[in-house]
């Protein structure tokens, strides 16, 4: 009952998603920017010329913190925003001044996730415009706990949807690459 309202009623959808939005920024300030410090560590190696593969750890963890692919490390400069540079304490990446890139990054998820929508409703057809919103609002309420983990974590994957998105619709791809016809009988 509650659900189909939510769904239904423009105006309650938009309520639940400004406090989804405020109380996901809380948890965001709580935690800090946690994978995010992982590819600010990235950004600020490659800045300084240095690789970002570079183990901070040492002979605590051998493992590389920064696993992304060299050109995640050079999207990240934008991100910097007066970011200072690590430490390690106690086996974690420290990162001072990091709050004013861990929010430019949540805005930058938020409006991503905006830009996937729009997307979404025009490659997904529908009999109506307003019918591909309910589905699209339908997804959004149960995609939201993934959605909101990966936000509180500052993670990437959204940055990855949008590119896969984007790519998808620009790039449409065949369902067959053989045509009708064309076919040869197997003997």
């Amino acid at each position: 009952m509650i659900f189909s309202k939510i769904i239904d009623s423009r105006r309650i959808f938009v309520v639940c998603m400004v406090i989804f939005i405020l109380a996901l920024s809380i948890a965001v300030y709580i935690r800090g920017g946690k994978d995010l410090k992982v590819a600010i560590y990235g950004a600020q190696q490659t800045l300084h010329k240095k690789s970002p593969y570079e183990n901070p750890g040492g002979r605590i963890d051998p493992r590389p913190l920064f696993r992304y692919g060299p050109g995640f490390a050079i999207m990240m400069y934008p991100f910097l925003l007066g970011s200072k540079p690590y430490k390690m304490a106690h086996g974690d990446i420290q990162i001072g001044g990091i709050m004013p890139s861990v929010f430019a990054w949540y805005f930058l998820q938020l409006l991503l996730l905006l830009l996937i929508a729009k997307i979404m409703l025009k490659i997904i057809p529908c009999e109506s415009r307003e019918t591909s919103i309910r589905n699209l609002k339908i997804s959004f309420l149960l995609a939201l706990p993934f959605i909101g983990c990966e936000l509180a974590n500052s993670q990437n994957k959204i940055i990855a949807l949008f590119f896969f998105k984007i790519i998808k619709k620009f790039y449409p791809v065949k369902t067959s690459l053989i045509k009708k016809g064309s076919r040869k009988a197997s003997p």
